[in-house]
Formats: C-alpha cells, sequence, structure tokens
C-alpha cells in the first residue's frame, strides 16, 4: 500500500531595518512569525508584528513549564463517568487531563494540550495518561467486582509514532486491562486529516479488542466518508449540538443518532447539562450521555461516593 505525503510550507516574514536592527534579531523575529503561520492553520505566510513577541514568550514559558511539569509529576487525572440511558447506571470513565500548577493551580487541558503537541511533549504525557487511566480502571473493577471501561483521549501526534501500537498493547499488558474496556477517543477532525496514515494502526488496535471513538462527531465535514472504512465502535456528539436542546433545531442531533445506530455503533452525547436535554435524548434512542447534569469531572478519591 502506496501512501501520500502532502507538504505545506509556513513563512516568516521580517524586514530589516522595519522589524529587527541585526542578524540575529532579524532570525529571531522571522522565527516568531513562522510560528504564528503554523499557528494560524499553516501553509501560509505573516509578515512580523512587533505584538507577536509577547505571544511567542508566552508560549516559550508554557513549553518550560510543561518540561517542568513532567519531571516534577504535577499532571492528574479527572474522570467523568459516562452513564447508559437504558440502565441509568454508569458503565465506564472519561479520563480528563489537568495540570497542577505550582502557582496558577489547576490547569485545564485547552489551556496547554496545544503547546503540548506543538512540541511532541504530547507523547511523553500520552503515555503517562494511559497507564495512569488504565491502572485507576483495573482498581476501580477489582475493587466494586465490575467491568466499567475506560476512555482515553489520544493525540494524533501519539497516534503518528511508530511504537504507538506497541505502546497501547504493552500498557494493556502490564495493567492487566482487558482490551475490550479501553476506548481510544481522537478528534473527528484530526482523524479525517491522518486517516491514510494511521488506519493500519487503528486496525491491528481493534483486532486486539480496543475500541475507538470519535469525539466533535458531525462538526466535521468529511464524516460520512470516513466513517466507512474507520474501525470505530462509538460516536460522540458534540456539545455545540447538545447545547440547542430544547430551544433550537434538533435535526443534527437525531441524523447522527440514525447514522451511528445503522451502523451498529454506541452514540454518546456530551455536554449534558440540564434534564430538558437528557429527557430529549432518552426519547431519541441516544445510548449513552455525561455532563455535569449527571456528574462533572472529578478526581479518583471522589469516584467512589457515586457508586
Amino acid at each position: 500500500m502506496r501512501n501520500h505525503f502532502h507538504v505545506s510550507a509556513s513563512c516568516g516574514i521580517c524586514i530589516y531595518p522595519d522589524h529587527a536592527s541585526s542578524i540575529e534579531e532579524m532570525m529571531k523575529s522571522s522565527d516568531v512569525a513562522m510560528y504564528h503561520a503554523k499557528k494560524v492553520g499553516k501553509n501560509t505566510h505573516i509578515m512580523f508584528r512587533q505584538e507577536m513577541n509577547d505571544e511567542f514568550t508566552e508560549r516559550i514559558e508554557m513549553e518550560n513549564g510543561l518540561r517542568r511539569a513532567i519531571e516534577n509529576d504535577e499532571f492528574i487525572l479527572y474522570y467523568q463517568p459516562q452513564v447508559d440511558l437504558a440502565t441509568d447506571s454508569i458503565v465506564s470513565f472519561e479520563a480528563l487531563l489537568r495540570w497542577v500548577h505550582h502557582e496558577n493551580g489547576i490547569i485545564p487541558p485547552l489551556k496547554f494540550i496545544s503547546v503540548a503537541e506543538e512540541t511532541g511533549l504530547i507523547v511523553q504525557i500520552g503515555k503517562w495518561v494511559l497507564k495512569t487511566a488504565c491502572e485507576f480502571i483495573v482498581n476501580l473493577n477489582r475493587r466494586y467486582g465490575k467491568e466499567y471501561g475506560i476512555s482515553v483521549n489520544i493525540s494524533v501526534i501519539q497516534l503518528m509514532q511508530a511504537d504507538f501500537v506497541s505502546t497501547v498493547v504493552d500498557t494493556l499488558t502490564n495493567t492487566g486491562l482487558a482490551p475490550s474496556l479501553l476506548e481510544l477517543e481522537i478528534t473527528e477532525s484530526k482523524l479525517v486529516e491522518t486517516v491514510d496514515i494511521n488506519l493500519k494502526k487503528l486496525h491491528e488496535l481493534r483486532e486486539i479488542g480496543v475500541r475507538f471513538s470519535i469525539d466533535d462527531f458531525g462538526k466535521g465535514f468529511s464524516s460520512l466518508s470516513y466513517l466507512k472504512q474507520l474501525p470505530v465502535s462509538t460516536l460522540k456528539i458534540d456539545k455545540c449540538f447538545v447545547d440547542d436542546i430544547p430551544d433550537n433545531d434538533h435535526s443534527m442531533i437525531e441524523s447522527i443518532i440514525h447514522i451511528g445506530h445503522k451502523r451498529n455503533l454506541v452514540v454518546v452525547a456530551e455536554g449534558v447539562e440540564k434534564k430538558e436535554q437528557l429527557e430529549y435524548l432518552a426519547k431519541h434512542k441516544c445510548d449513552m450521555v455525561q455532563g455535569y447534569y449527571c456528574s462533572k469531572p472529578v478526581p479518583e478519591e471522589e469516584i467512589k461516593e457515586m457508586l
């Protein structure tokens, strides 16, 4: 099977003497502009502006902070239950990463994941998340005699690694977690962009029982064309569609539920925060829900209070 690789260029432009007075400053300023070109979507060019320096400095500080966080074990996992609407019971949990900063307190992933991906630090962080989440659910199942599942978010940067499959397999072996209880969650848009490269890895893990879910399903424009070839078991309805319940048009939610069930997939609605939303989803045969109406994400020690 031949792989096709698409190469693009991101360029940063600096003009002497408007933006710099030395070769060193010109190199730095053009590098800052190139970073911004990558950030806005890549395959473009951007002219340097002085205000870019502040954002670039913040980005460097974030990168250094992440490196310290890895060294000092500053990451923790919170867990949000996923509820089966047919039985009104918790059947699985989603592991959600948090950074306990020594000065700024708990930092949510939206604040730092992009930098972690750009620097490649997400690979090391992701391995820790996978191992910790698997250990958590094994211990929980052993304590309660259950078979709760665990859902772990995976960056496409992790998926692109040559050892990704062996990393997952080794983690399952070392923790003793049954592959069928692990679900790897990947954002739809990112998965579609790299599907040709990563499809073989997805199938290899699916063959041993690992499940895959597509996060934010419905926001991308290529959902249906790729759904047939992806070995997914779950579709997750994005919160932006759930937010529209009960006031606005719900046709997108009904369509996703229909598409999922036609392909024998589990459909999960994210971001359920109101009783009306839960009732609507149950009425239209959505399989599972998660969100603040059921429970906010909580640290491991609070899980026992809800079981």
